[in-house]
């Protein structure tokens, strides 16, 4: 997805999306939906799991809402430029 800023500079995203399973135990926290990880550049401050129907999609930046758009939506193509 390309991207202009406002300061004119632009950008494109590139996202990636998997369906994958993976075994969590002791790696989550009391809440059972964040996960306990420490990423060593602070670039994640903190990962969490979160049903599709629990994300705010106002709440999300302009670049990837038509992608979670698409997903709430059941779309069959997830391709956006």
């Amino acid at each position: 997805m390309k991207y202009t800023y406002p300061d004119g500079n632009e950008v494109v995203f590139v996202m990636f999306l998997f369906y994958a399973k993976a075994d969590l135990k002791g790696k989550l926290a009391e809440d059972g939906r964040t996960v306990i990880f420490r990423d060593p550049t602070r670039e994640s401050l903190q990962l969490e799991f979160k049903s599709l129907d629990e994300i705010d999609i106002d709440a999300i930046s302009s670049v990837q809402k038509p992608v979670f758009i698409d997903m709430k939506e059941e779309a069959a193509a997830t391709l956006r430029t």
